[in-house]
């Protein structure tokens, strides 16, 4: 009996161990069951939030670009009344949050075109809600700054795009004609060369308007595809860095084109006579001489002879020096006129200047003996302007309009070294003839701050950390993640009316914000260090250079769209820029 006892007792111990074993299991899947539930409806509601989100934002846009740029409803506060009443309509939508944020960013924007707005919408129940959020600015300011790259015009040549190598993009890019191709050409001692390269990285979409040719020089001659095509097209994959194909279409696009002698005139008359002016001083004749020289001697002329005889007795008229080592003589009025060319060196002290300049000639400012200089006001140069900055920072805030050209340029440093030359700048700088940099680092005053730079003649960069070795050669899992670099990031959009070649080779250079051309932007760039031999340079031809760092990154900055509003040109519309989302 007692073993029997005993059998019964094993048995039911073991049917209750297998029991609660099976409770277990079909407890830990009901589990999963439920948390995958939920995360399937966390997704759904990601998913329908977005939805909704963009059915409202077209919404807001449909209505937003029909506003007439009126200053007059600006100033009088019916532009404002009506951007609110717009808000309150679709703050009556279900699940749905607008907010006008603009304070947040601009101080005194009551003068301005410009609003900022956060749209959210709510999407799900208790167990799984998700705000979907997304920053919404609406601006006049032209297209452009919406992309990392692009070359676009509506001239017969205008909008050619060259991507020779393997750059990193960070952003939209667009382009009447889009060339692609796994080599860059890069110039050095012996002459013209050219390296093989992977093809470009692009993280982002890519709008070719009229044909895309893509090179591979490994397997044959080019292959032009069509914008009928474009979308349907198979091979492109193989075309970009590591297979990893961006959207790529063509679309027509309301493009916002800068007018840049009408910009041009609207700023230096802004910066001469004040932003009330009844009459402009210089007119689109003074422009349209038979060479820039002309145009600046007969625009040099015209300033003085205005500005000199007006009964202004805060403006202060220098004619006896060319070389000016102290702030004081600039800030003792509120406006400083120079006549004449004029060197200002900061050799013997830190030089602050607070006063507005108009310098009726070329202007260099040059640091010295570790002193920096600040321009703290809008400047008018009617020749050129050269900023040196010798191993001491220059900062420049405020617009800025050159007649002539701009040359931004720092010292040569030794082989391979990194740049100790910087410009610091909150600034927007108009400049009617040639751009040059080199040898320096461009960065903002602060974090959010940058150089726009718009010039009428060709773009050039050259010559930026060159030969400087990565600290970490092979790429992070983020390629566009630079963060372990020492090298800081150009702070700046690049515009020009005119071409651009820039070559990521012997430089290494990587830029926060864009470049634009309306002719022709051609970027050249390798992956990996470079090594400098006694006469060219000796690029990594025979080794692979996939996941390696690239010499040449762009990553797109929206916030120029903020920072500098109050200075961007003005284009004939509103235009609505939508941000990525955000959810929580």
């Amino acid at each position: 009996m007692n073993e029997k006892g005993a059998s019964l007792l094993v048995v039911l111990i073991t049917v209750s161990i297998f029991m609660i074993l099976g409770i277990s299991i079909l407890t830990v899947a009901l589990g999963g069951a439920l948390r995958t539930q939920i995360q399937l409806d966390r997704y759904e509601n990601v998913y329908s939030g977005k939805e909704q989100l963009d059915y409202v934002t077209t919404q807001f846009k449909e209505k937003v670009t029909t506003i007439e740029l009126d200053t007059a409803a600006l100033k009088n506060g019916s532009y404002q009344g009506e951007l609110d009443t717009l808000l309150g309509e679709l703050n009556k939508l279900t699940d749905f949050h607008g907010e006008d944020i603009t304070k947040n960013y601009i101080t005194d924007y009551n003068d301005l075109f410009t609003r900022i707005y956060r749209f959210s919408i709510t999407s799900g129940d208790d167990t799984s809600r998700k705000v979907i959020s997304k920053r919404i600015i609406i601006s006049p300011a032209p297209s452009f700054l919406d992309y990392s790259l692009g070359s676009f015009g509506k001239g017969k040549n205008d909008g050619q795009l060259h991507i020779n190598g393997s750059p990193n993009v960070d952003g939209d890019i667009i382009a009447n004609d889009f060339f692609v191709k796994n080599q860059a050409d890069f110039i050095d001692a012996s002459g013209n060369s050219t390296s093989k390269t992977p093809f470009l990285a692009v993280d982002g979409n890519v709008n070719v308007l009229h044909t895309l040719t893509l090179w591979d020089i490994s397997t044959g001659g080019p292959i032009e595809i069509n914008s009928a095509t474009l979308e349907q097209d198979q091979v492109l994959p193989s075309f970009f860095y590591l297979d990893r194909k961006p959207d790529v279409f063509s679309r027509e696009v309301d493009f916002s084109e800068v007018n840049f002698d009408q910009t041009y005139l609207d700023k230096i008359n802004e910066l001469l006579l004040g932003t009330e002016y009844a009459n402009p001083l210089i007119v689109e004749d003074d422009l349209t001489t038979d060479n820039r020289q002309d145009s600046s001697t007969k625009v040099m002329k015209k300033v003085v002879e205005t500005l000199t005889q007006q009964p202004d007795k805060e403006q202060l008229n220098l004619l006896d020096d060319n070389l000016l080592l102290d702030d004081s003589v600039i800030n003792q009025s509120p406006k400083f006129i120079f006549h004449e060319n004029l060197e200002i060196n900061s050799s013997l002290k830190p030089l602050k200047l607070n006063r507005k300049m108009v310098i009726a000639g070329d202007l260099s400012l040059t640091t010295g003996a570790n002193n920096s200089i600040e321009i703290n006001e809008d400047m008018t140069v009617l020749g050129d302007l050269i900023i040196n900055s010798n191993n001491t920072p220059i900062n420049i805030k405020g617009t800025v309009v050159v007649h002539g050209d701009i040359i931004i340029e720092g010292n040569e440093e030794s082989i391979g070294a990194s740049e100790n030359d910087t410009v610091k700048f909150d600034a927007t700088i108009y400049s009617y003839g040639e751009s040059m940099i080199s040898n320096t680092n461009i960065l903002g005053i602060e974090d959010d701050k940058q150089l726009v730079l718009f010039s009428k003649g060709t773009l050039t960069i050259t010559r930026i950390n060159e030969f400087t070795p990565f600290s970490f050669e092979l790429e992070n899992q983020n390629i566009y993640d630079m963060t372990n670099e020492s090298v800081p990031p150009l702070k700046a959009f690049f515009y020009t009316d005119d071409s651009a070649v820039l070559y990521g080779v012997g430089s290494r250079f990587h830029i926060n914000g864009g470049v634009f051309a309306k002719k022709n932007l051609e970027i050249n760039a390798i992956r990996g260090n470079i090594r400098p031999s006694t006469f060219n340079l000796e690029p990594s031809i025979s080794v692979d250079q996939n996941n390696k760092k690239t010499r040449f990154q762009v990553v797109h900055d929206p916030n120029v769209l903020v920072s500098q509003v109050s200075r961007l040109p003005v284009a004939d519309r509103l235009r609505v820029i939508v941000d990525d989302a955000e959810i929580n």
